[in-house]
């Protein structure tokens, strides 16, 4: 088995993957400053025609209300046409970081794909992990690490597709909870968009937020207004 890939695939891709079943993995929401992280595996077969159709990288739909709905309708018959498919959360923690946090989402939603797909097939193809990044993910079965693997593996392009669409979902209800309405958790889903860093600037941080990276980007934001630099808020 070749070594993690981080050019691309390798020219002879198709008989390369034939003799394995593939598990695409994907995360969201490392980069956000408030809100979970969330992680979808999928086990799909490749060479249904509807596969083509619906399972493209999620960031290829935009993040309008249209997109939304499109992502959310595509996640649905995705998930109903897998072999297999898990979604995990987990929050981020200061001490871990959303790195940690993310390798560790995926490496669960992972598992329980391999354990499913274990229990059914035990006498099946043996798995192959396509991780979208360029981190390899402390589980016990091969992995091959692919740069924009969400759009090089449909296997990833619907996992991609499921926890996009999971997470939206969540933040759009955290967003309906009087405890965090007025945040815009539902139009920019944690990212420190303008309208986020607004309603930060305006209200402070809520518990949704990652208090170490929140409080750094709040403090740079008011630093820009103001022109004073501004005290980190104690962690603890």
């Amino acid at each position: 088995m070749r070594g993690p890939m981080r050019q691309g695939l390798p020219l002879d891709w198709k008989s390369h993957y034939d003799s394995y079943t593939l598990i695409g993995v994907d995360e969201v929401g490392t980069g956000c400053i408030a809100g979970p992280v969330a992680a979808a595996a999928c086990a799909i077969n490749p060479y249904d025609g509807w596969a083509m159709l619906y399972a493209v990288d999620s960031k290829m739909f935009g993040s309008g209300g249209t997109a939304k709905m499109h992502r959310a309708e595509r996640a649905e018959e995705i998930k109903r046409r897998a072999y297999h498919y898990a979604i995990r959360e987990l929050d981020v923690e200061d001490a871990v970081g959303p790195r940690r946090t993310s390798d560790q989402t995926m490496a669960e939603a992972v598992m329980v794909v391999a354990n499913a797909y274990a229990r059914e097939h035990p006498q099946g193809k043996p798995l192959l992990v396509i991780v979208d990044g360029e981190r390899r993910l402390n589980i016990p079965l091969q992995q091959v690490i692919v740069k924009k693997a969400d759009v090089k593996f449909i296997c990833v392009g619907a996992a991609s597709i499921i926890a996009k669409d999971y997470r939206d979902r969540l933040m759009y209800d955290y967003a309906q909870d009087p405890e965090y309405r007025g945040y815009g958790f539902d139009i920019h889903a944690g990212y420190a968009s303008p309208q986020h860093l607004i309603e930060l600037h305006a209200r402070g941080l809520c518990d949704l937020h990652r208090k170490r990276m929140a409080d750094a980007t709040l403090r740079r934001y008011r630093e820009k207004l103001t022109g004073k630099r501004q005290k980190e808020l104690p962690l603890g």
